[in-house]
């Protein structure tokens, strides 16, 4: 096991750790795949998908096609193509009080634990804070 692998977030119920590979798009392409793989196999009907990123604009127009509701949840800049292939769209605030992940994480110390910063900075999700 490697050390990316050795943290609290590979045992928590409900999270899956997999690698989406290299490249620009490779986490969102998975996360595409995973989506149509849910929409083919469950029953539900609505769709959340919380990006400002106009790629996913396909990913809408397909579930949209199989019958879901897709809501689409960004920032004012998503592009209006991603926007008009939602059923819904809503406008969020993109600002947080704090200015970087780090200020947001360490704000909140019941949720996360941060070590110190460097290269091989980690951040542990704290359990208990979410039950």
């Amino acid at each position: 096991m490697n050390a990316a692998c050795n943290s609290d977030w590979h045992g928590a119920a409900g999270f899956r750790l997999i690698h989406a590979g290299t490249g620009k798009n490779a986490a969102d392409l998975l996360l595409c795949i995973d989506a149509m793989e849910l929409a083919m196999g469950q029953s539900f009907s609505d769709v959340v998908i919380a990006s400002s990123d106009g790629d996913f604009a396909h990913l809408a127009v397909q579930l949209r096609e199989r019958g879901l509701r897709v809501i689409g949840v960004g920032e004012a800049k998503a592009p209006p193509l991603f926007r008009a292939a939602c059923t819904r769209f809503e406008v969020v605030s993109g600002k947080a009080p704090e200015r970087t992940w780090r200020a947001y994480l360490a704000a909140r110390p019941s949720l996360y634990e941060l070590d110190p910063r460097g290269p091989e900075a980690k951040v542990r999700f704290l359990p208990a804070g979410f039950a």
